[in-house]
C-alpha cells in the first residue's frame, strides 16, 4: 500500500491513518449499541472502550466484521509503511 501525501502534515489529526482510525472506531462504538442489554456492562464496555474485541459472540453480522476487518487492515498497512519510511512523516 502506497502512500501518498497530499498536504503539509502539520499535527496528528491531519494524517489519514489517524482520520481512518478514528472513523473505525466510531463504527465500532454506534454497532455496539445493538448488543444485547445483558452485555451493557461487559462486552460492550470492553468494545467501546477498546474497538478491538467486538467481533465476538455473534452479536456482529459478518458484513459488519469484515467491514471493520478491513478498515483496521488498512490502518495497520499505513502504519507499518509509516515505521518503514519515518523520514517521509516527519518534520523538517
Amino acid at each position: 500500500m502506497e502512500i501518498k501525501r497530499a498536504k503539509l502534515i502539520r499535527k496528528h489529526t491531519d494524517l489519514e491513518v489517524y482520520r481512518r482510525a478514528f472513523d473505525v472506531a466510531m463504527r465500532v462504538f454506534e454497532l455496539s449499541r445493538k448488543f444485547p442489554v445483558e452485555e451493557r456492562y461487559s462486552l460492550t464496555d470492553q468494545g467501546r472502550r477498546s474497538s478491538r474485541s467486538v467481533v465476538a459472540c455473534g452479536y456482529l453480522d459478518k458484513e459488519s466484521g469484515r467491514a471493520l476487518y478491513t478498515e483496521y487492515d488498512k490502518v495497520i498497512g499505513m502504519l507499518v509503511n509509516m515505521i518503514k519510511r519515518p523520514t517521509d512523516w516527519t518534520m523538517p
